[in-house]
């Protein structure tokens, strides 16, 4: 079934939009400040981590979620 376009449903569409507009800045602001109290790491000052390309197989069937796999990528790739 097709959703009619009502008068309704193109204000409530319109006023999601500007809400979101709206509190834009603010979420961007609130996601900066989190990131700066919260989130660690031992990464060195500068390091970007979007310029290597780390691959890694794993069989979805066998994993059971211990993640050690990820620590042992961490480890020998000296990566934070």
């Amino acid at each position: 079934m097709k959703e009619q376009l009502t008068r309704r449903t193109v204000l409530g569409r319109i006023g999601a939009a500007l809400a979101a507009l709206t509190a834009a800045p603010a979420v961007k602001a609130a996601k900066t400040t989190i990131r700066k109290l919260l989130v660690t790491t031992q990464a060195p000052q500068g390091y970007d981590p979007k310029a290597h390309k780390w691959v890694m197989a794993i069989d979805a069937n066998r994993c059971i979620g211990c993640g050690l796999c990820a620590e042992a990528c961490k480890k020998e790739n000296f990566v934070p």
